[in-house]
């Protein structure tokens, strides 16, 4: 099922395996007081109870902003085009080998993964889509696979009734001009939050009882390295809401924050957040933390965070970089060009870094919603290069 073979199989769950293993033997120590790993960490198979409820609370807190701006639903389905599709369905209902697949890695599941992507940040950029107000438009979307194993992508955007005739238009259009065969765009669905989270729910396997019972379908998310679910950064960041500990939901912690019932400090190298405080009290404070050291073996180097502990410094009174793991000095204004000078082959490679890091599973929701930016950055450019 979902283009998964045996030899996947195995990899997907020997991946979890080790992955729950580095977790359950390593910890950190906060004021004296020893913590595992894996009572902070989760995902749909670790702790999945604590992250459904994050993705119901996340949807639902974007829903309500949408009704209280007084925001109508565009349901979007988008499908890859038939190189990216290894089976196909005839009228009969017989499934047979699709003869225009392309089977290289840049028609696997995890390139089609970012095609999508790709699709829905052009139509995002659409002149009919960014003309409408940051605080008037807000989306979440799902990848889920086809039986084959392709990807396809369904969104729910909410936008001013005024605005989506407009939007579904011009985003048909580009559909068309660009030769994405299979798109939809839904007006009228009744209730969006519970369509969309049908798609949302039924990606998840059922751990409660038996961690175990992990099916094919979880199986695909792990081993191509795609994240289910996505969300606009129109409310908080989930850093600053989990500091609050449920005491309130995603669109209470926005709007608190919005009306300056606190403040909240951040660190200027790492971004972190260091203390969020209001009149009267101190909500959350860094404690200081050590890391605890295992009898396991170092975790493997599919599993390690590819993000490193860079040591900010000087060369001859220029910005650099340490790189402590390699013993070595990066300039930061050699480190990356301007999007504006960079050559079209170096745009692509660029775009292929930028998206390799999306589809790290270690990247917090901050990191995913920062590389997000820069791609929508780099695909602004190129529209306009385009004629958009």
């Amino acid at each position: 099922m979902y283009g998964l073979t045996d030899d996947l199989r195995m990899i997907a769950l020997d991946k979890i395996k080790r992955q729950k293993r580095f977790l359950s033997e390593n910890g950190v120590d906060i004021l004296g007081n020893q913590y595992r790993l894996i009572d902070f960490f989760k995902n749909s198979f670790i702790n999945s109870d604590r992250y459904i409820a994050e993705v119901n609370n996340r949807v639902s807190s974007l829903y309500r902003y949408a009704k209280e701006k007084n925001l109508v639903n565009v349901f979007v389905t988008l499908t890859l085009p038939s190189e990216y599709h290894p089976k196909k369905t005839l009228r009969n209902g017989k499934i047979i080998d699709n003869p225009r697949f392309i089977d290289d890695e840049d028609h696997s599941s995890r390139s089609g993964a970012r095609e999508l992507s790709r699709m829905f940040n052009r139509i995002q950029q659409l002149r009919a889509y960014r003309d409408i107000p940051k605080d008037q438009k807000v989306y979440f979307r799902v990848y889920e696979p086809h039986k084959d194993g392709t990807p396809h992508l369904h969104a729910s955007i909410f936008i001013p009734e005024d605005c989506v005739e407009a939007f579904v238009k011009s985003a048909s259009n580009w559909c068309k001009k660009y030769g994405i065969e299979q798109y939809k765009f839904e007006t009228d669905i009744k209730n969006p939050v519970a369509y969309l989270m049908k798609y949302i729910l039924k990606t998840f396997d059922d751990l409660r009882k038996d961690d175990g019972n992990i099916t094919d379908l979880t199986l695909w998310y792990i081993v191509h390295g795609i994240c289910r679910f996505y969300t606009s950064r129109t409310l908080i960041s989930l850093e600053i809401y989990k500091k609050f500990r449920g005491a309130f939901d995603l669109l209470e912690v926005t709007k608190m924050y919005r009306n300056q019932e606190f403040s909240v400090l951040v660190d200027t190298v790492t971004k972190k957040t260091v203390m969020i405080y209001d009149d009267t009290h101190v909500i959350y404070s860094r404690k200081p933390v050590r890391k605890l050291q295992s009898s396991y073996q170092p975790v493997p180097s599919e599993w390690r965070n590819r993000r490193l502990d860079f040591i900010f410094s000087e060369i001859d009174g220029k910005e650099a970089i340490y790189n402590p793991r390699s013993n070595t000095f990066h300039l930061l204004s050699e480190i990356q060009k301007p999007v504006n000078q960079m050559s079209i082959q170096e745009r692509f490679s660029y775009r292929q870094k930028l998206i390799d890091e999306l589809y790290n599973p270690f990247n917090e929701y901050d990191d995913l919603g920062y590389i997000e930016d820069k791609l929508l950055i780099l695909d602004r450019y190129e529209m306009q290069l385009e004629g958009y």
